[in-house]
């Protein structure tokens, strides 16, 4: 028997009838088998079988996961190694939300959607073609968005990367002679950073709201927000928005 590994020919195996013999390193592999007689001379000689001989797990080394909306993270698969036999027939790439199988393809990016609870623990299976798997799982939390409330509002976020992103609320709004929309209060302020966090941490998040909107009175401002309207008898069309300060 003639064995070889890819183009380098490995030499002859001689075994008896019905003999078997190992082949012990992975890579791609040619057998062709020979008959001798007595004298040495090849009296038949098989077709060349090839296969694949891959013992070795794809790696996964990292999962990242991008927020695209309340209902939607995009995941991306980082695989350093899907060994000599390459993905597995139909996409080596199993995605999973809970236990839940959620698609099968070749891509390493993928997008979980219709998501509608605070955070969902994924995971994601790496398969060849030789039936070798991996799997890594972490968490992923969609955007979110918290709404006006009038009180404090709790949440747990977990270890990792986080963008935060905030609007101030909008300042009470005065009318002249009870024109709602003649003087509106000012817009509130804009930030945007990054908190890394290594540990689990709970914050505590407080939702302003806008100042009210009255007629021929002072308004009051918003619960943590948006600041006091207040009037003003400098001419005869009425009153004025003023600008507020921070509501507790």
């Amino acid at each position: 028997t003639n064995v070889s590994a890819g183009s380098v020919n490995t030499g002859e195996v001689n075994i008896g009838p019905n003999d078997t013999f190992d082949i012990t390193a992975d890579g791609t592999w040619n057998i062709v088998a020979k008959v001798y007689d007595r004298s040495g001379r090849t009296t038949a000689q098989s077709n060349t079988l090839t296969f694949v001989r891959d013992t070795v797990a794809p790696t996964i080394t990292k999962i990242a996961a991008t927020a695209n909306s309340t209902s939607a993270v995009t995941t991306t698969v980082t695989n350093n190694d899907w060994g000599v036999s390459g993905q597995a027939t139909g996409g080596g790439y199993e995605y999973f939300l809970e236990s839940t199988s959620k698609n099968q393809n070749t891509s390493n990016t993928y997008q979980y959607t219709g998501l509608s609870r605070q955070y969902y623990t994924i995971k994601v299976i790496a398969k060849d073609k030789a039936g070798n798997v991996s799997e890594k799982t972490r968490t992923i939390i969609p955007v979110l968005d918290f709404a006006y409330t009038g009180s404090a509002q709790s949440y747990t976020l977990q270890p990792g990367k986080y963008k935060l992103e905030v609007w101030g609320a909008q300042g009470g709004a005065a009318s002249a002679h009870y024109q709602q929309s003649a003087y509106e209060g000012g817009k509130g302020g804009y930030a945007v950073g990054e908190v890394v966090l290594t540990e689990a941490l709970l914050n505590y998040v407080y939702v302003g709201g806008m100042g009210k909107r009255v007629g021929n009175a002072a308004g009051g401002g918003g619960f943590n927000g948006g600041g006091d309207a207040s009037r003003s008898y400098g001419t005869s069309t009425g009153y004025y928005v003023g600008a507020g300060r921070w509501r507790g």
